[in-house]
């Protein structure tokens, strides 16, 4: 968490990912409920944009024919003028208060990631809508999703306006409080698995 504060002050994100078997999933849905936590899910997961305290929840059907859960938290914080030290003071806060997170980590996960991201605000707002990562959910909730898809970008996307139009021409309108050039990042995965490619296709398409 430390190494967010090295470059960019305005903005740092950070990802979560576990992947449980559908048995253990379902034992920490028990425990949210034991632990009054369960309302609160709800509201977190109810989201088109990814911002602070999201968590997103996805089921996995692999060849395998087994049933996997996966789920993302993600914490975000976004100031156009800080201090050196805010972003992590403000980070590490919401990792440490957030008991639903806490409790997860008491069931055994299969897989596990985490991303995380700072930076200068090169296209888009300073603002906790455009803070990396940025994910794959459409506007539409009609769209729907492969999976969950999280992404930093250090760098611009030169031709971003050019595939942001043909997005929006394919799909729909990125949403409105979103206008950084990574947002095009993950939808385009998400277009490239809808054509039934791999995921490292989709990801290098």
């Amino acid at each position: 968490i430390d190494r967010l504060e090295v470059r960019g002050r305005d903005s740092a994100g950070i990802s979560v990912i576990f992947t449980l078997t559908k048995q253990e999933f379902e034992n920490f849905r028990e425990g949210l409920i034991k632990a009054g936590l369960s309302e609160r899910l709800k509201q977190r997961t109810n989201h088109l944009v990814l911002s602070n305290n999201s968590v997103t929840i996805n089921d996995t059907y692999p060849e395998t024919g087994e049933h996997f859960v996966t789920i993302s938290f993600a914490y975000k914080f976004a100031a156009e003028i800080g201090a050196l030290g805010d972003n992590v003071s403000f980070i590490r806060s919401q990792i440490k208060n957030d008991l639903m997170l806490q409790l997860l980590t008491k069931y055994n996960f299969v897989a596990n990631s985490v991303s995380a991201h700072t930076r200068w605000a090169s296209i888009g707002d300073i603002t906790v809508a455009n803070c990396h990562p940025q994910d794959n959910t459409p506007t539409d909730k009609e769209i729907g999703k492969t999976g969950i898809i999280h992404v930093c970008l250090n760098g611009d996307i030169d031709n971003y306006l050019e595939l942001k139009t043909d997005y929006e021409a394919r799909y729909d309108k990125i949403h409105k409080d979103i206008n950084t050039d990574t947002k095009l990042i993950p939808l385009q995965i998400e277009h490239y698995l809808k054509l039934n490619h791999p995921l490292e296709e989709a990801f290098r398409l």
